[in-house]
């Protein structure tokens, strides 16, 4: 049991890394740029957290100045990290990095499936057709699954003594704001395609990115 906990404690700690490591690495490894971009995404998200850490570390990243929040023990760290290496060095309580990094991804998915569930087909026949269908089951299990798997994450978080509930509130409201931001930039170019991280929005709309091929004859 002990082997099986380490295990799962494993995979919630660093629950955001292996998000950013897959979707970029897989994404590349299958052409899915949607799924490199959301990765782009988190990075950003991580980089704007840990300048807005500076100021509640004492212009110390890896100790803290508030109250008794002092980050110093290595073991804490270790702990607490998003790499399983972490010995210090980048971790600060306020804005909470995990949180803010776990909401970006809930946020931007969450997003997604609303998008995906409530957008509607060009066409009457689209509409009624299989796919749509499809797309709208995808949209509503995603939407599910995306509330409960945040509220186990948030729960078992906040159980641990990684968190102050100050920063993870800040870290949520920071993270959320990038994720739902970050969606709507990619989708900014009027194609529903690249923010869609499911793949089930291409398609949806006529054009020449969903147009068939045509085989031509030659004649002499």
């Amino acid at each position: 049991m002990g082997v099986v906990s380490d295990f799962l404690s494993g995979i919630h700690r660093y629950f955001p890394t292996m998000m950013t490591t897959t979707l970029i690495v897989v994404g590349l490894l299958l052409s899915k740029i949607n799924w490199i971009l959301v990765g782009f995404g988190s990075l950003v998200t991580a980089l704007i957290v840990m300048v807005l850490q500076w100021p509640f570390s004492g212009g110390r990243m890896g100790t803290s100045a508030i109250g008794d929040w002092d980050l110093n023990s290595t073991a804490i760290l270790e702990v607490c990290g998003l790499l399983p290496a972490a010995t210090g060095g980048v971790y600060t309580r306020m804005p909470s990095l995990w949180f803010a990094l776990v909401t970006f991804y809930m946020a931007y998915i969450l997003r997604n499936a609303i998008s995906v569930y409530t957008t509607r087909p060009a066409t009457a026949a689209a509409a009624a057709s299989s796919s749509a269908q499809h797309r709208k089951g995808v949209g509503i299990i995603s939407i599910l699954t995306t509330v409960i798997l945040f509220l186990v994450l948030a729960v078992a978080r906040m159980t641990t003594s990684c968190e102050h509930w100050l920063g993870a509130l800040s870290g949520i409201v920071i993270g959320g704001s990038i994720g739902v931001g970050w969606w709507y930039a990619l989708s900014a170019g009027g194609t529903d395609y690249y923010p869609d991280i499911h793949s089930v929005m291409i398609g949806l709309n006529p054009g020449p990115v969903h147009g068939s091929a045509v085989a031509c004859a030659r004649t002499n």
